[in-house]
């Protein structure tokens, strides 16, 4: 299969000079910064050693061909300080430090919405592509690319599908199969009195206090809009914005979001979470023994140490959605990177490590599509890159258009 990707134009990588880097690229190493959540699992087991292991594979197998010439990648770390809470002005410092002193010429990463689009700037105002690997804000690209193609023409998201996407995604599968086919026959009750209306499930909604999940919150508890997403059988009973230290030292119990959702007396609690309070939230509904069942984002459930160690195996009952499931074949690469990462780490790899190995093999296969005799000029697109990727959802957009 092919992912046709949209058109950027990426500094030459052929003897050609780069003024940002105050160098040329007449040597054997291209440098590629990889920024994110140092201090979570989206970082390390995630983008980090995926990106290794990527960079570790093209090299041994003879690197990057451009125009006849070898040459070598290597990878710089970065840290784009979202942990303990989100630091916008430190992680400017770090990818400007990438760029300009570590001549990076490309960057990969930003997870958490709050830095990355201060970030975007950076890299929109240096010229350097910038594939995010984590942010899935919509407004990333919808207040970006489409609004100021020539500046942010460099930015594009390899992982994960933008909110809105990742909403439906998780309301399709609630409205025509869960809530109708599960829920309603066991839990369904007459909330209005009324015989002639359809009887209703009880829904608790708990989202992550963070700018990624503002309209994904908004959707499912608007009584105006929610019933077009979860369907008619669906009464929104409990609303809950988390914060994201909640049951962490130095935040909120998470008995406060726990408890209202038993008061609701939900049989369905809709989650929607990137990071750390997820674990407590589990624990927490396990331990409360919670009669409603957990369905929707978490992505730390992504991980084979939160689901066997972490939580205490509170968690196995929970219903995920995943798109490359556990170790399953969806693509020709993807049981190929999941033993490889596993044995690697120990663990399971987050969305993160998918994005990042596919991100620079992607950059590999762009890279080696160039028409020679291109010195001292500039390329205006991504060539059509080979079926080659692990995971079955890379994409790379700039305007949230995915031509498969």
């Amino acid at each position: 299969m092919k992912r046709k990707i949209a058109l950027i134009i990426v500094p030459l990588l052929l003897l050609s000079t780069v003024a940002m880097a105050g160098r040329t690229f007449a040597q054997p190493t291209i440098k590629i910064g990889i920024i994110g959540p140092q201090g979570l699992p989206h970082w390390s087991p995630g983008m980090w050693e995926a990106a290794q292991m990527a960079v570790e594979e093209i090299n041994a197998a003879g690197g990057v061909n451009l125009g006849g010439t070898t040459y070598y990648f290597a990878v710089e770390p970065g840290n784009e300080h979202a942990v303990p809470e989100p630091d916008p002005s430190a992680a400017v410092s770090e990818i400007t430090r990438l760029i300009s002193e570590e001549q990076c010429k490309f960057i990969i990463g930003g997870f958490r919405t709050e830095v990355t689009g201060p970030m975007i700037e950076v890299a929109a105002g240096w010229g350097v592509p910038f594939f995010i690997c984590g942010a899935s804000t919509n407004e990333l690209i919808t207040e970006t690319v489409w609004k100021n193609y020539d500046l942010y023409k460099y930015i594009f998201r390899i992982t994960p599908v933008n909110s809105s996407q990742l909403l439906y995604t998780t309301t399709l599968y609630l409205k025509q199969y869960l809530i109708p086919e599960i829920l309603l026959p066991a839990f369904g009750v007459d909330l209005d009195g009324n015989p002639a209306t359809p009887k209703q499930v009880r829904v608790a909604v708990l989202t992550e206090d963070l700018t990624w999940t503002e309209v994904i919150h908004y959707y499912l508890t608007n009584p105006a809009v929610y019933p077009a997403l979860l369907g008619p059988y669906a009464n929104v009973t409990c609303a809950l914005r988390v914060p994201e230290n909640a049951g962490l030292p130095g935040g909120p119990p998470i008995s406060d979001y726990i408890l209202p959702v038993i008061n609701s007396k939900a049989r369905l609690m809709i989650i929607v979470f990137s990071g750390r309070a997820a674990v407590p939230l589990i624990m927490a509904w396990k331990a409360y023994n919670v009669k409603a069942i957990p369905v929707g984002i978490n992505v730390l459930g992504q991980l084979k140490s939160y689901w066997y160690t972490v939580t205490n195996e509170a968690c196995q009952y929970e219903v995920t959605m995943k798109n490359t499931g556990t170790r399953t074949p969806v693509t020709p690469k993807a049981v190929e990177f999941w033993d490889k990462f596993e044995t690697r780490t120990g663990d399971w790899p987050l969305y993160t490590a998918w994005g990042a190995y596919d991100a620079i093999y992607t950059l590999k296969e762009t890279l080696e599509s160039l028409p020679p005799g291109c010195v001292g000029t500039v390329i205006d697109y991504l060539n059509a890159v080979p079926g080659t990727m692990a995971a079955p959802d890379c994409l790379i957009q700039a305007f949230e258009n995915t031509y498969r």
